[in-house]
């Protein structure tokens, strides 16, 4: 366990250890065996949740109406009643806290009987109706009148206890280069419409922005989304406007399509990429001739540089040589001009998954062309351009 200005780091022997403890204190021993364990991946570790309870056995099943916990498999039709003597044995309760956390003892503790009390609700093998509902509430009441009110167990942790907890400086570093690397990774596609809207997709998948676009460029009067609705449509890799964007809240949901829609005005009029000073890429505009089909092609075209690092392969999309170099200085600001000089040199790095990528989209395109031109099919394929919709813009909430 480490200490750090009086603050501790949860492990496996802290919480067995007060486990035991605080069954025998807060619960009279009507809690039995549980297994423990401290995680720091995954949903809710990157500040998310604090700990959790959790049936970690197979096949375990619920009767609605009895709300009576019972283990059926399904090679057999025989059916294992649970109850308070065999819960550990056929259920295997466990109680997990988040390891990337510091916080004092005494808040560790009652997030530690908290999960306690969720264990107390199942433990005689029936299922409450709702985690925090009347069952927990009850057992919440008792243990704080038994620890003389030292624990206050809440559905969330309060302010003070919430206040107490802190990520540690080496998960803090993680994060933060996850998050160098997630928006490197990403470009920023702006539709700028006709009736004087903006629409912005963010995405690291150049093949679902090049589809966007596609979408478009239709030049069908007829179609839903055609050519003629948009004045301009612009892509970005820009570090400072994706950097921008994520401080305006637009970090969700990048890697499906879904726009926010903008209004200009709120990012300084139609022209705020030229007076900020973005670097970004025209794809069209209502001002030039349209795109023929080869030129569009040669614009949407992007290089994919992959490389192997200790966090796996990242991709960099890139247009030039000069770009592509100063986007490996921005991810490692301690390479060196010549090793980065020789990655680039190296053709293996420009090759990484493009091939398997290519076959797939084409067996995708194949398998959607035919089910296009079927037309006695039931199934219709279509990019709806109000699917999957985002939240209200967060640049529309903003005042």
């Amino acid at each position: 366990m480490e200490n750090n200005t009086n603050k501790i780091r949860v492990t496996t022997e802290w919480i067995s250890e007060n486990y035991e403890k605080l069954n025998q204190w807060l619960f009279n021993n009507s809690l039995g065996a549980c297994n423990f364990g401290v995680f720091t991946s995954g949903s809710g570790s990157q500040g998310g949740t604090l700990g959790y309870f959790m049936i970690s056995a197979e096949h375990i099943c619920l009767n609605k109406k009895t709300r009576e916990l019972v283990r059926k498999t399904p090679w057999s039709a025989f059916r294992t009643i649970i109850d308070r003597n065999n819960f550990y044995d056929v259920c295997q309760p466990f109680i997990k806290l988040n390891g990337n956390y510091i916080a004092s003892e005494e808040s560790l503790l009652n997030t530690l009987v908290h999960e306690m009390c969720h264990y107390y609700t199942y433990k005689d093998g029936y299922c409450p109706k709702q985690a925090h509902g009347r069952e927990f509430k009850q057992i919440a009441q008792i243990v704080s009148s038994r620890s003389n009110g030292r624990f206050n167990i809440q559905r969330l942790a309060s302010a003070e206890e919430a206040a107490d907890y802190e990520l540690d400086d080496e998960f803090k570093k993680k994060a933060a280069k996850r998050l160098a690397n997630k928006k490197a990774s990403l470009t920023a596609l702006f539709i700028f419409l006709k009736n004087g809207m903006i629409e912005l997709t963010l995405s690291s998948k150049s093949n679902l922005i090049n589809e966007i676009i596609k979408l478009n460029m239709n030049e069908d009067p007829h179609a839903r989304r055609n050519i003629h609705n948009v004045s301009k449509i612009i892509t970005s890799n820009d570090s400072n406007l994706i950097d921008f964007l994520f401080n305006k809240g637009y970090e969700q949901a990048f890697r499906v399509y879904r726009y926010w829609k903008i209004n200009p005005s709120r990012l300084g009029g139609e022209d705020f990429l030229d007076t900020n000073g973005y670097d970004y890429d025209i794809i069209y505009s209502k001002d030039n001739t349209p795109l023929n089909n080869v030129e569009k092609q040669d614009t949407l075209k992007k290089e994919l540089f992959c490389i192997k690092t200790s966090n796996g392969v990242v991709e960099i999309p890139f247009n030039s040589k000069e770009q592509l170099v100063s986007k490996l200085k921005e991810r490692f600001p301690k390479m060196s001009e010549e090793t980065i000089e020789k990655i680039i040199n190296n053709k293996a790095n420009y090759k990484i998954m493009e091939n398997k990528r290519n076959f797939i989209n084409m067996i995708v395109e194949t398998v959607m062309n035919e089910i296009k031109s079927n037309k006695k099919s039931n199934d219709v394929v279509e990019l709806n351009p109000n699917m999957n919709l985002g939240l209200q813009s967060p640049l529309e909430t903003e005042f």
